[in-house]
């Protein structure tokens, strides 16, 4: 099991090792604290784009499907904000 503050942080934090144990057939979780939605917008080609800003939220939690998908493993959100 993984527990990360953030959706996104799966994937700059231990995703390779993650994706390594999933190879081995291992159940791997993802246990997401919040949904990202406090979080700053850091990509410099996003800032400042309405929607982006708008629906941070619905953006990260598509990201976290796809980093889901292309890592094998389950994720749970947690629900703090």
């Amino acid at each position: 099991m993984a527990v990360h503050a953030h959706p996104d942080d799966e994937s700059s934090k231990g995703a390779a090792t993650m994706a390594k144990y999933v190879s081995e057939g291992v159940d791997v979780l993802v246990a997401t604290c919040t949904g990202g939605e406090r979080g700053s917008i850091l990509n410099p080609k996003l800032q400042g784009d309405p929607y982006i800003e708008e629906h941070i939220h619905e953006v990260r939690a598509k990201e976290m499907d796809e980093a889901r998908d292309i890592l094998g493993v389950k994720q749970e959100w947690l629900g703090f904000v």
